[in-house]
């Protein structure tokens, strides 16, 4: 303990009223419970519901074992020191505290690097546009290679390698720290830039190919929740340039590690929620406040059906989701009783949000059976051309 401390000898660290390592534990626990949730909701709906489990899935799930990783060290930091004054803090701990931080770091860039990834890896589900397919491609590589160049700095600023994972000394043969501020704030800053462009290129995509409609609204809003995720990098980012984290590392750690796990964690939920729809859709059904699951015409049928709703003509999935014969759901709210709607999104069969608004055409064979006995059997077949 520091001769100069202000704290009474023998003073705990985790007992004075100012410890915040505890708080910052608890709020990690409970980030990597929601994301657990979430992710298992979005490989159910993918898995059994829609039949559509795709790369975006995979990399999802990348993502939340690093950022449970991250939040895991966080919990154990609690331990070495995190959220109280260094002056408390016996060296031994010290010594552990700094081991874990290099971690976060490291694995810091690769978490929010997949969450990108995972949003980037879902968005050609909504259009094989050439541009903005051009765009997803770009922004991947983008993403990938700044991941790539701030993990590696962070990796090798000290030689040797291995002194990365000491406090900072003055003998260690390390980058500045103002470069290693710089770099931060470089990465913070172009963690902004796309996750600005990750809202808006789903949302420009939809206001392009849908008609303006109520239905174009709700499905804008499902992607704009990915304003969240800029709001906790600019906070975070503000107090990377406003805090001194040469000083007194350890107490400020409770504040930039919390945004930190907070950027990390609510990016990977924006990439989850819209994979939730049909399930959130379900849900909404069984409370009530749907008065369908699907608004498929089912009063008296018209001549073009032969009989058969709509509804007959969709595949479905266990629990009566409807899906299309490649898997990827249907949301029968955009098909009129003329099983026809004006073409808004390209084809279903390959786009997640194709079921927007499509032209349908469906093709209703009839066949006579005709045997000795006179007796007449007739059986209707329909598919639906999606």
């Amino acid at each position: 303990m520091n001769s100069t401390s202000n704290y009474p000898p023998g003073t705990k660290f985790w007992e004075t009223p100012d410890w915040a390592g505890g708080t910052q534990a608890k709020l990690n626990i409970a980030l990597i419970v929601i994301s657990g949730c979430l992710l298992a909701i979005r490989l159910y709906v993918r898995g059994f519901m829609t039949k559509s489990l795709g790369v975006d899935d995979l990399v999802a799930s990348l993502a939340y074992c690093v950022i449970t990783t991250q939040s895991g060290f966080n919990i154990h930091l609690k331990d070495c020191g995190s959220g109280a004054h260094m002056e408390l803090i016996p060296e031994p701990l010290l010594l552990k505290f700094f081991e874990g931080l290099q971690n976060l770091n490291l694995l810091y860039f690769w978490g929010v690097g997949l969450d990108r990834l995972a949003v980037l890896a879902f968005l050609p589900r909504l259009s094989k546009d050439k541009i903005f397919l051009l765009l997803v491609y770009i922004i991947s590589g983008m993403v990938l290679v700044s991941t790539i160049i701030c993990f590696f700095i962070r990796l090798f600023h000290c030689k040797p390698v291995k002194d990365g994972w000491l406090p900072p000394l003055a003998s260690l043969d390390c980058l500045p720290q103002s470069n290693m501020d710089m770099m931060m704030t470089g990465h913070g800053v172009l963690g902004i830039i796309f996750d600005l462009m990750l809202m808006a290129l789903p949302i420009w995509v939809i206001y392009k190919k849908m008609l303006w409609s109520r239905k174009t609204i709700q499905v804008i809003a499902v992607f704009s929740v990915g304003i969240f995720v800029v709001i906790t990098g600019i906070i975070r980012l503000y107090y990377i340039r406003t805090m001194d984290w040469g000083t007194d590392s350890t107490f400020k750690m409770a504040t930039i590690g919390v945004w930190t796990d907070l950027e990390s964690h609510v990016g990977f939920w924006c990439g989850c929620f819209p994979s939730l729809q049909p399930i959130i859709r379900t849900v909404a059904f069984k409370l009530g406040l749907r008065s369908a699951l699907n608004s498929y015409p089912t009063g008296k049928p018209t001549n073009n059906s032969k009989g058969l709703s709509s509804a007959s003509a969709a595949i479905r999935s266990k629990g009566g989701y409807l899906r299309n014969g490649s898997g990827i759901d249907v949301d029968a709210d955009t098909r009129d009783v003329n099983n026809s709607q004006e073409g808004i999104m390209p084809s279903t069969n390959s786009y997640e949000m194709g079921k927007y608004g499509e032209i349908y055409k469906e093709t209703t064979v009839t066949i006579h059976v005709k045997d000795h006995d006179s007796k007449q059997n007739q059986r209707e077949e329909s598919w639906a051309d999606i």
